[in-house]
């Protein structure tokens, strides 16, 4: 009979990047004592969120902490805001919170890193690397919403359009189909960006915006940088690892028990 060892080692050779739920390691055959001493500080695993494993040790790199963030949620979670777009392969500002969308009827409270939102409008998932991704329109709005820097706020909309996979109105009408919640600055910055100038006889949807898209604020410096052509077609796994550098920079280790949750 194959050891526990050997058992382990070969989950571990066919686990995504190392990363499995408590509950699939108990129906692998790990017993919850086995996985506690393997996830003491001196263990080879670690605990990342409640429930979720990372078989291996040393800090996680960003994508581990992807996964770990859609196991923690569970069925039906979608990946949105800033980081989506990244795992899209659009280069945004890094910063703030991953999130998480959940249908209405979930009580999955936020953790650590990751902010948990319900929402009556769970959009249809984009895979990436085993990934649900929203969709380019939802995770742009999703972060605008919540951005409160005027610039960062500008680069989140702009770069998408920049990018040629997506436009002013397809921005305006997911941003119309949500909550008021939020929704002023993204509506000023959009209303900005439609009005840019544009060629004559050229459409009224900017899906090809110019790579010099100028900044909310005369004379301020971009920081922005500009997509490498054909980013947004290079293969699944090359964009996450490249597009998903800063994920994680406000992880405090505490639970975000009282974080408001607003329906969109």
């Amino acid at each position: 009979m194959p050891s526990l060892t050997m058992n382990l080692a070969e989950l571990r050779r066919v686990v995504p990047d190392g990363v499995i739920r408590g509950a699939e390691l108990r129906a692998a055959g790990v017993s919850s004592y086995a996985v506690s001493m393997r996830c003491r500080p001196s263990g080879p695993w670690r605990r990342l969120l409640p429930g979720v494993v990372l078989m291996g040790t040393g800090p996680p790199n960003p994508r581990q902490r992807l996964r770990a963030a859609v196991a923690y949620a569970g069925p039906g979670a979608v990946l949105s805001g800033a980081e989506a777009l990244r795992c899209h392969g659009i280069e945004v500002p890094a910063g703030g919170d991953l999130l998480i969308l959940l249908p209405a009827r979930r009580r999955t409270a936020s953790r650590d890193y990751l902010t948990v939102e319900r929402t009556t409008r769970p959009p249809e998932p984009v895979w990436c690397d085993a990934l649900p991704l929203a969709p380019v329109a939802r995770a742009a709005v999703d972060a605008a919403r919540r951005e409160r820097d005027r610039g960062r706020l500008h680069a989140l909309l702009s770069a998408p359009l920049r990018a040629g996979v997506c436009t002013v109105a397809e921005l305006h009408a997911e941003l119309a189909a949500g909550s008021r919640w939020g929704s002023a600055a993204p509506r000023a910055v959009l209303a900005e960006l439609a009005g840019l100038p544009r060629a004559e006889g050229s459409p009224v949807l900017v899906g090809e915006l110019p790579f010099d898209v100028p900044d909310v604020d005369p004379g301020a410096r971009r920081t922005q940088p500009d997509p490498a052509p054909g980013a947004a077609l290079r293969g699944p796994g090359e964009r996450l690892d490249r597009r998903v550098p800063g994920l994680g920079s406000t992880a405090s280790g505490t639970t975000h028990v009282g974080r408001i949750n607003h329906e969109t």
